[in-house]
């Protein structure tokens, strides 16, 4: 496989609409290799802290990434989510969230530029390449959303009271 021959370029938008009832239920982070976005379960309010866990979850995955960029170089998102999702529940913290993290390696591969990700739920992850046939933007990979059925995505969580 031939190293791309533009490098790769992110275009990141975010879009928030405040909503009273439960103003952090849905959570991301955005850093300079590392990416994510917790989309909090309603269902998940039948307690006064439960629209908490998108955020906690968010920012205490993105520090595992930091650490073990600091450490290692490279980053796993799937170490540290699962690290991240151990640490709120040793904790006791309540409530549920998808979640979708993805990093861009450049280290690994001198010359390649790869993605890791890991995705829990509904949300997910495209790539889309430039230039196809017609010059039109195509997908070439994307995540399969992941529910138990329509509208119940699978989620992490702690304990529900």
């Amino acid at each position: 496989m031939a190293a791309a021959a533009a490098p790769l370029t992110w275009t990141v938008g975010i879009s928030e609409v405040a909503d009273p009832r439960h103003p952090m239920e849905d959570a991301w982070f955005a850093g300079e290799n590392d990416f994510g976005v917790f989309d909090g379960v309603s269902g998940s309010q039948k307690n006064e802290f439960g629209d908490l866990y998108s955020f906690q979850l968010s920012s205490t995955s993105y520090a595992m990434m930091r650490q073990q960029r600091e450490k290692r170089g490279t980053v796993d998102p799937e170490l540290a989510l699962e690290v991240a999702y151990s640490a709120l529940n040793g904790a006791g913290s309540v409530g549920s969230t998808t979640a979708t993290l993805v990093t861009v390696d450049t280290q690994s591969e001198p010359g390649f530029t790869i993605l890791k990700g890991a995705n829990v739920g509904d949300s997910g992850v495209m790539v889309i390449r430039q230039g196809g046939e017609d010059g039109r933007p195509y997908v070439v990979y994307k995540t399969i959303p992941q529910m138990h059925y329509f509208n119940c995505p699978f989620q992490l969580g702690g304990m529900m009271m």
